[in-house]
């Protein structure tokens, strides 16, 4: 027998799904396009029926660590909008040309979504590097410091840091013969426009011509004996150090092992210390986190 009633249930609840999307308009409009040095924002709006509206906003990028997302909540009166603004950061020289996508999702009274696709546009990396031939160089020995690059006019600045700080602005090509002993460094950043800044850091160092090495006269038979001696008891000393050092290591061996931070734990912990400066709560950072799907682990880590 067929249940009538069933039917008209099912009949009231797909008209009242249908009308409630109907009054529950949301929509985004942003740019397709943002440059170097340009905000990432959109604008959107939400129109409904009067009651409360849960909903949140975010951009997702294609090479960028997962967002951080927060939930809103408004009243509206009926026939009634509420417009709004989504800040993102600038376009800097960091990034990569990539596509990105605008979101506006409301998750109560019923689930609605937009999104809007844009692509960032970012300025292009070229080849750049040292051309030094060795690392180790001779006192007064001619060092010859120039670049390679497959772009032909570019502009290079470089830094030469001498084994004793002395800081020296240079250009490239650059020849001198070293007469200080120890390890130098030099900075480079080359740029051009339309492309990213390129940087860049070597080290080479310079020794003595001619090292004076000691020599010990053997000559002596009790000398040698001594020497002897002395040298079996410092290789026992040794041999006993390395041993207690490998025994204290293996004992201790998970006291050493320590993971370094990610750089998506970093940008966690620079947005939390952030989000506290500007006056959230502990609490509302915690539940903003964990509908964004960052791990329960890593939010209790940092708070």
């Amino acid at each position: 027998m067929i249940n009538y009633r069933l039917f008209f249930y099912v009949f009231v609840f797909i008209f009242f799904l249908h009308n409630s999307e109907a009054i529950l308009d949301i929509e985004i409009d942003i740019k397709d396009s943002f440059v170097i040095n340009e905000d990432i924002i959109f604008s959107y709006s939400i129109s409904s029926y009067e009651g409360e509206i849960t909903f949140v906003s975010y951009i997702d990028c294609e090479f960028a660590p997962i967002p951080i997302l927060f939930e809103e909540t408004i009243y509206l009166e009926e026939g009634s909008t509420h417009n709004g603004v989504f800040y993102d950061k600038a376009v800097d020289d960091s990034m990569r040309s990539q596509t990105c996508t605008a979101y506006l999702k409301i998750s109560d009274p019923i689930p609605k979504a937009e999104e809007k696709n844009f692509e960032i546009i970012a300025n292009p990396s070229f080849y750049f590097d040292l051309n030094l031939d060795k690392t180790v160089f001779l006192k007064e020995e001619n060092i010859e410091l120039d670049y390679d690059s497959e772009l032909s006019i570019i502009e290079i600045e470089a830094v030469l840091i001498f084994p004793n700080k002395e800081i020296k602005q240079i250009d490239l090509p650059y020849s001198f013969n070293p007469t200080q002993i120890g390890t130098y460094e030099l900075e480079l950043a080359a740029s051009k426009d339309g492309y990213k800044t390129e940087s860049l850091s070597r080290q080479f160092s310079v020794i003595e011509r001619d090292p004076k090495i000691k020599t010990v006269d053997f000559s002596s038979r009790n000398d040698k004996i001594d020497i002897d001696y002395n040298l079996n008891l410092i290789y026992w000393i040794l041999g006993i150090l390395i041993v207690i050092i490998i025994f204290f290591i293996f004992k201790n061996k998970d006291k050493f092992k320590r993971k370094p931070i990610s750089n998506t734990e970093k940008q966690l912990k620079n947005f939390i210390e952030k989000a506290e400066n500007q006056g959230q709560s502990k609490e509302q950072l915690k539940q903003g986190l964990i509908k964004s799907g960052w791990p329960r682990r890593l939010i209790d880590k940092y708070l």
